[in-house]
């Protein structure tokens, strides 16, 4: 490790190690740091500042915020889905990069970070908007610490807004084949098997318009979950098609109604495509507005279809709703946690707990009743204690 001493005035001295290139800029470093003493003392404050320095205590650089999530997004992006890949990129270009693109990392602190989310949050953004560009930033600062660029993480002492869980208000069964029967007195079969699925499986608008039929069995009653349709965020008139949220597949099991209702469903589409004079496509789409059933239907326009079929039934009912109708309903009938986990395609078995603990067993109460019965019952079949002569205790 290279270094030198310089005295600058008598007792004090200017100690100078040299700290290899800039992991950004590819400039050389120098760690400098001043010490009063005589000229052993300074020598041997140089060795420890050597140490310091190949210990790797002194990593910094002259790169910037902006120079990390340029160099950060090149890295982790190729494997993200377009839809994601795509609001991150909103998310560095319009707010992180104007904002704090000049500053240096070295210079970033948490207090830092906190201002601008403030200031964020006095444009009127929603807690949740922030969120995401915290994680970036989190996320783009915990790769520049596996790079050797710095030596810790500000974004993890910093405070973004807290997000609040907005209220579930799943609807009842009854009303669900309301919507369902009026969508097929209005002729809308496509919407009306569309929703009577999503209510059944409990999956994502976009998994529900990524169904090609291939990905369901009628005899089995099982539907595959294999990829998922997104609007293109970069041209809105296209659409994606992806891999599913947590990139893996799920094969969910499906009633006799529900199994009945997509044959018809499947027949209805062969119908429509025979009146038409068309031919369907190999694989055809579960849900398309095309004749041969060529192209999935638009997720944007599943969603607007959906909201004019809720206003002339007089009820407020989101196409994700049915999710939660879903998994309530099952968490109610005492559905094991994984079981329902495992259909709405959840990682982790906590984010379900998470969304949905107010439908959960409360079970806390079981266990302790349940306990308190077994050690009573062990009481009863305990060795009586007795006093044995003497006064010491035996059977």
């Amino acid at each position: 490790m290279q270094g030198s001493k310089r005295e600058k005035r008598p007792g004090y001295w200017e100690l100078r190690v040299y700290a290899g290139l800039d992991p950004v800029t590819r400039r050389q470093r120098y760690i400098t740091r001043g010490v009063r003493g005589t000229a052993r003392e300074a020598d041997r404050a140089l060795r420890a500042l050597a140490v310091e320095v190949d210990q790797g205590r002194h990593l910094t650089t002259e790169g910037t915020v902006g120079h990390l999530l340029e160099r950060w997004f090149e890295h982790a992006s190729p494997g993200w889905s377009p839809t994601h890949r795509s609001r991150v990129a909103n998310v560095i270009r319009r707010r992180l990069v104007p904002a704090l693109g000049e500053v240096k990392l070295s210079k970033l602190g948490a207090a830092d970070l906190d201002a601008y989310y403030r200031q964020l949050q006095a444009e009127g953004l929603a807690p949740g908007t922030i969120r995401k560009v915290h994680d970036a930033m989190n996320r783009a600062l915990r790769q520049a610490m596996r790079w050797g660029w710095l030596t810790g993480n500000v974004a993890q002492a910093a405070s973004p807004p807290p997000v609040r869980q907005k209220p579930i208000n799943p609807p009842a069964p009854a009303g669900v084949h309301v919507l369902v029967d009026l969508a097929v007195a209005q002729g809308h079969r496509e919407l009306a098997a569309l929703g009577l699925l999503a209510a059944a499986t409990g999956a994502r608008r976009g998994e529900l318009v990524g169904l090609r039929w291939s990905d369901v069995d009628l005899e089995a009653g099982t539907v595959t979950i294999r990829r998922g349709v997104v609007i293109d965020e970069e041209d809105d008139r296209a659409v994606v098609v992806k891999d599913t949220k947590t990139h893996a597949g799920r094969r969910i099991a499906v009633g006799a109604a529900t199994t009945a209702a997509l044959a018809d469903h499947m027949a209805y589409v062969r119908e429509r495509a025979a009146l038409a004079g068309e031919k369907l496509v190999a694989d055809p789409w579960l849900f398309s507005m095309d004749v041969d059933a060529g192209a999935p239907w638009r997720p944007d326009l599943v969603t607007l279809a959906w909201r004019r079929l809720c206003r002339k039934a007089g009820v407020h009912v989101r196409l994700h709703d049915l999710r939660h109708f879903t998994a309530t309903e099952m968490l109610d009938a005492g559905v094991p946690l994984r079981t329902v986990s495992g259909r709405l395609g959840h990682r982790r078995t906590s984010t379900t707990a998470d969304i949905y603990a107010a439908w959960l067993p409360a079970s806390d109460r079981e266990a302790a009743e349940v306990l308190e019965a077994r050690m009573e019952s062990g009481r009863d079949k305990a060795p009586r204690a007795t006093k044995a002569p003497g006064g010491e205790v035996g059977e």
